[in-house]
């Protein structure tokens, strides 16, 4: 509640008329809460001021209420007779009673006692009316009744029917306060906030202005991130990943299983979280608090921070599905391994204390990604500088054992135990790739791509952001790093167009900035993601759409296999990144040989050429490692033919498996389908083996369709689907008569 201060000159009339009777108390008891604020603002500065005042008398109304309750409570003690343990049960019934006394009190009035409207809000958190306040008094009425069907020292309900009903209570209750809640019209909303902003304006102009502009930056901020973070079904394969490498698959997975159902139904209609909790308010770790102490029932998770995007025409449906997977998967997963670990305590013979409950927490909270940051991770300015700062702190935590935590000494041993297993399961996997490629993992720990498994051009990262941080510190470190594309060594240096240690430490963390911040950072750097200038369809193509659907874009653009491996790897949360490796398949600079500067200029001028003239073409040759030698007239990109020596063992290998023997190898050729001169690729898609004489009668129509591309009586692709619809033809007779066809036509 706000601090109540009202001017000295006000109190001071405000005391004069209540001695003088102007103000009557009993007058003052009976009157509704909108007449009791109306008279207090007459001696208050604002309408907000009068409210508190309000508020404050009203709190004191339930004080008066509740001195007399207990009171009456050692009365109905003394009656019982002197205080022992075996009276405790009667003490907590007493107890229970006077809690239901004040809850009427407040919620449902006698009708000689005036309505709290101010009281009831603040123990609601919404403003409500006198019959709202009356049904939800019922609705809690009945969720008192259905718990005596719990018996609190044997932790069980008379039966699963009780339990159901006793937790779609709790969350039909939570629903109907939180609909009045939501109630407000967007109109309603706007004139709320500007009334704030006048009050505010009176007192400090430059906060009033601060606040608004807050006001909007989060609200961008929480919506591009809820949109970017949405449709896919990421939860399990990032945040929750750690649950599986720390030896818990069967909860990993049968959670994993769920989050699909629970993408199904939504899409149906359901409200699955409701069902969820239903059934997680009716658990005994919950009625028995153990839940909350631990803080794992936090819903509020840093990738969904608003769930406006829903309203969204049919995106709204996808976005819905996905949040719905995330918030329930996520608590399904905490909640699953509460109860593992307070079970092992309890076979131990541990005592659970409420200090090993917040350290079950804090475990659990860090292995999906739920850091406690306490104050500072809702901070304004931290949630617009990262993304996700709890998962940067859980990860801080995993990766120290949690040796800054603290907590019991048994679960401190527990969160080394899981830092082993991580680590266990990491070299094993690594190993294992590294065994079938040794270029498909990084160990060196200055790289981006350390601990990355590489597929072609795609890396893929499974340990949520715990690399980067160990690049981080060993580059801090080693005062150096290494690049991802070339694997050269680089120092830090300072000075003009030098990169420093700040410099890699402000790129960390420009990397955790959330979508609309790095937008900032783009048009303020003048370069996207991409390189390119940022522009207005970029900024909203890279920072208000969602991941999984800019993946889909990019892959359009380039349709390869470990691409599309990637997309499907992002979608569930494994981090994936595709770009190119310089030089290093392409080899256009040779890097074992001197070479002279002739020759560099020229293949620098032959690349520059194909680039001007087929950008498609060419970068299409350079990224599959193809060489271009030359560009023809007509825009043909010419690439240089593989070593004979490959083009034998191709040949070798078709021979063998189509049952011949070595000498059968001298009537075959290795035609390729495109010619290199015609534009084909260097690569076993355009290859095709063939009869000698077969290829040998390809020739005369293959120069007179290269001829006709130079003198531009047909264009490049129309003459390279010429080629391949003639050598299609597998009928002899009819292909020489096709072939001499166009070589009069292009004559």
């Amino acid at each position: 509640m706000k601090k109540l201060c009202l001017l000295k000159k006000d109190a001071e009339r405000l005391r004069k008329d209540l001695k003088e009777g102007k103000i009557k108390l009993g007058d003052l008891f009976n009157m509704s809460t909108d007449a009791r604020t109306n008279l207090f603002s007459k001696y208050t500065t604002s309408a907000e001021e009068a409210k508190l005042v309000n508020t404050l008398y009203e709190s004191k109304l339930l004080l008066k209420n509740k001195t007399l309750g207990v009171i009456n409570l050692f009365k109905k003690i003394g009656q019982i007779g002197k205080y022992d343990p075996t009276k405790k049960a009667q003490l907590d019934q007493l107890m229970q009673e006077w809690k239901d006394t004040q809850l009427e009190r407040t919620l449902s009035p006698k009708e000689n006692e005036s309505f709290l409207n101010d009281a009831a809000d603040v123990m609601l958190g919404t403003h409500i009316s006198k019959e709202q306040a009356i049904e939800i008094f019922k609705i809690d009425k009945k969720i008192r009744d259905l718990k005596k069907n719990y018996n609190s020292e044997s932790r069980e309900w008379t039966s699963k029917e009780d339990k159901l009903k006793y937790g779609t209570t709790v969350r039909v209750l939570e629903n109907y306060i939180a609909d009045i809640g939501s109630n407000k019209t967007i109109k309603q909303a706007l004139l709320d906030r500007g009334y704030q902003f006048k009050e505010t304006w009176k007192e400090n102009k430059i906060l009033s202005i601060a606040n608004v502009v807050g006001d909007v930056a989060k609200g961008i901020a929480d919506n591009t991130v809820s949109i970017v973070a949405s449709v896919d079904n990421s939860f399990f394969g990032r945040q929750g990943i750690f649950t599986l490498l720390t030896g818990h698959p069967i909860i990993w997975g049968r959670n994993f299983g769920k989050s699909f159902l629970d993408i199904g139904r939504t899409f149906k209609g359901q409200q699955v979280t409701d069902a969820l909790l239903a059934d997680i308010y009716s658990d005994p770790e919950y009625i028995e608090g153990e839940y909350q102490k631990a803080k794992i029932m936090d819903m509020k998770e840093e990738q969904f921070p608003t769930s406006l995007p829903e309203k969204i025409p049919v995106l709204g449906k996808f976005f819905k599905a996905s949040e719905a997977a995330f918030i329930n998967g996520s608590l399904r997963m905490r909640t699953d391994l509460f109860k593992l670990m307070r079970n092992s305590e309890l076979k131990k013979g541990t005592e659970i204390t409420e200090e090993q409950l917040k350290g079950m927490g804090q475990l659990i909270n860090s292995l999906n990604a739920k850091g406690t940051l306490g104050r500072f991770g809702g901070n304004s300015l931290v949630k617009l500088l990262m993304w996700a700062p709890k998962m940067l702190k859980a990860d801080l935590d995993i990766l120290t054992a949690h040796s800054l935590s603290k907590m019991p000494k048994n679960l401190r041993k527990k969160a080394f135990y899981n830092l082993m297993k991580i680590i266990g399961v990491t070299l094993l996997v690594q190993g294992l790739f590294s065994l079938q490629d040794e270029k498909s993992t990084e160990w060196d720990p200055r790289s981006s791509d350390f601990l990355a498994i590489k597929k072609g051009d795609t890396r893929v990262k499974y340990l949520r952001g715990i690399p980067a941080i160990i690049t981080l510190l060993t580059r801090m470190m080693s005062g150096s790093y290494k690049s991802s594309t070339t694997g050269e060594i680089v120092k830090y240096e300072s000075g003009f167009g030098k990169s420093s240690r700040m410099d890699a430490f402000i790129e960390f963390i420009k990397n955790k900035a959330p979508p609309s911040t790095g937008a900032v950072y783009d048009i303020l750097e003048g370069k996207d993601f991409d390189g390119n200038e940022p522009t207005f369809s970029s900024i909203l193509l890279q920072k208000g759409v969602p991941i999984s659907i800019q993946n889909i874009v990019d892959l359009t653009k380039n349709p390869t296999i470990d691409q599309a491996f990637g997309v499907i790897a992002d979608f569930f949360g494994l981090s994936a990144n595709t770009y190119r490796d310089s030089n290093e398949k392409s080899k256009i600079i040779p890097t074992n040989e001197k070479i002279s500067e002739y020759d560099f200029m020229a293949t620098v001028a032959v690349y520059a050429k194909a680039i001007g003239t087929d950008p498609e073409t060419a970068f299409n040759r350079i990224f599959t490692g193809q060489k271009i030698v030359q560009v023809s007239d007509g825009g043909i990109v010419v690439v240089a033919r593989q070593d004979v020596g490959d083009s034998q063992a191709y040949k070798k290998a078709w021979v063998k498996e189509h049952g011949g023997n070595v000498d059968d190898i001298k009537e075959v050729k290795l035609d390729h389908t495109i010619p290199n001169k015609l534009g084909g690729e260097e690569k076993p898609s355009n290859w095709k083996i063939v009869s000698t004489s077969v290829w040998a009668s390809y020739t005369k129509t293959e120069n007179a369709l290269i001829k006709a591309v130079k003198e531009k009586k047909i264009s490049l692709k129309e003459a390279q689907s010429e080629i391949v619809k003639f050598k299609n033809i597998d009928d002899t007779a009819k292909r020489k008569t096709y072939g001499e066809s166009l070589q009069k036509k292009y004559k």
